[in-house]
């Protein structure tokens, strides 16, 4: 088991020694985004949404909200907009036309709240670590994605991509 574990170890001493600069990108954002992440009265109105959905998720239920999301707000009389009798009442808060006039965001399926409602449910509520989810997740999605374009490129033009998506100021929000 030791000489198991040594060769582990030594295969990521390896990796991490062959992709250096990249490793070193990471840990930069990594402490960029942490630093960010700080200060608890600092939201833009997307994070805030998607907070206040994981919330709802976590009271409610996740098939209660259909894994959707509710931008429009929970209040007790909103989830009845989507019913076809009350939808014209929905004018002002609709997410779609293409589907019918729909207050859930039906775009894409909201799954990016899923962990964090799930941290929720388990009653941490620390604004701070639900943000650690996020930058963890996005930093591994930075990982994934250098690690497909080494695959069908060279560690240059690897790198190069993953270095302009990570300082990009859509991956930095």
């Amino acid at each position: 088991m030791p000489d198991a574990l040594n060769r582990l170890f030594l295969s990521a001493k390896k990796t991490i020694a062959a992709n250096l600069p990249f490793v070193i990108l990471i840990a930069i954002l990594f402490g960029y985004l942490t630093a960010r992440a700080l200060p608890e009265n600092h939201m833009d109105m997307a994070s805030a949404q998607t907070i206040l959905a994981a919330r709802w998720w976590a009271r409610d239920g996740f098939l209660v909200h259909y894994f959707l999301q509710l931008p429009s707000g929970y209040g007790k009389l909103v989830k009845y907009f989507d019913d076809p009798q009350l939808q014209q009442h929905a004018k002002g808060s609709i997410n779609g036309s293409l589907i019918g006039s729909k207050i859930y965001y039906t775009r894409y399926p909201s799954l990016y709240i899923l962990p964090i409602a799930l941290t929720m449910k388990l009653g941490i509520n620390n604004l701070f670590l639900l943000r650690l989810w996020a930058i963890v997740a996005s930093l591994l999605s930075l990982i994934f994605f250098y690690a497909f374009l080494k695959l069908i490129t060279n560690k240059i033009v690897a790198f190069t991509a993953a270095l302009y998506f990570g300082i990009s100021p859509i991956f930095i929000k």
